[in-house]
């Protein structure tokens, strides 16, 4: 038992490894694409143009709430992107089916899981201090606990990176991607505080706001601008950080489970 379970984890590891050295010739891409552009154009269109339009000027917590809730636009479209090629190599190469021979199939899955957050995590650190270099006056971090705003951010990753692959192995093929988006990933996005908070969204529709419980979207934006603004009208840390880390353990189910029936492993 001691061998299997040795000899499995270092699979695992080994299977980490190789992904990280897949990504290693696109990092620069990525850094450039999610470190810096998104910054810079997300800063200027949401956090300045955008609330300047319909708040006026020097309005820095709102500037600052709408950087936060559009941010959840690269953290999913980067998730995603990760999680997809799972999809896509069960419709070409086919390289998971030799995966599952050698590795447990649920610890493969963990694993790709692993690799998504720490990806997705590393790549996404640097938007809220660039935001806040290229718009000084216009994003207010005079509370900011950097620590909690980075702690939200890796257990974000952690549950959006399960729920894309969760995704991956619900959709029969490359062609429902689009048929997602619309139906599912759009709405989670502008109904999980994309522009507005959950005490807004509560104060004008309760009923509704009771179904965004189950948004995983809405933890992760509350957290951040609870950690960023420090205000008590957002969920606290603890209670995001429960939320996600509940729904992460559903999402890791339901992917085990759509995963053996797509694959049908023993």
């Amino acid at each position: 038992m001691y061998k299997y379970i040795n000899r499995s984890f270092m699979l695992f590891f080994q299977f980490l490894r190789r992904d990280f050295c897949r990504y290693k010739k696109q990092i620069k891409r990525y850094i450039v694409n999610f470190g810096i552009i998104r910054p810079l154009t997300f800063a200027i269109s949401f956090a300045y143009i955008q609330a300047n339009i319909l708040f006026g000027t020097q309005q820095t917590h709102i500037s600052t709430i709408f950087l936060i809730g559009n941010s959840m636009m690269i953290l999913m479209v980067l998730t995603f992107s990760l999680m997809a090629r799972l999809l896509f190599d069960l419709e070409t190469d086919r390289f998971v089916e030799y995966q599952i021979t050698i590795i447990n199939p649920q610890l493969l899955l963990v694993q790709r899981i692993v690799f998504a957050t720490l990806f997705a995590f590393c790549i996404s650190l640097p938007f809220f201090p660039m935001s806040k270099l290229i718009l000084w006056n216009y994003i207010d971090t005079s509370h900011t606990s950097w620590p909690k705003l980075f702690l939200i951010l890796f257990v974000g990753a952690l549950c959006l990176s399960a729920y894309n692959l969760l995704c991956s192995t619900m959709l029969k093929n490359p062609k429902s991607i689009t048929s997602l988006w619309m139906r599912v990933n759009i709405p989670l996005l502008v109904l999980g505080g994309l522009w507005t908070p959950m005490y807004i969204i509560q104060s004008t529709a309760p009923k509704l706001s009771y179904l965004l419980y189950l948004n995983p979207i809405m933890y992760i934006t509350e957290g951040l601008r609870h950690a960023m603004l420090g205000k008590n009208s957002f969920f606290s840390i603890p209670t995001c950080i429960a939320g996600l880390l509940i729904l992460t353990t559903v999402f890791t189910a339901f992917s085990f489970y759509f995963f053996k029936k797509r694959v049908d492993h023993i």
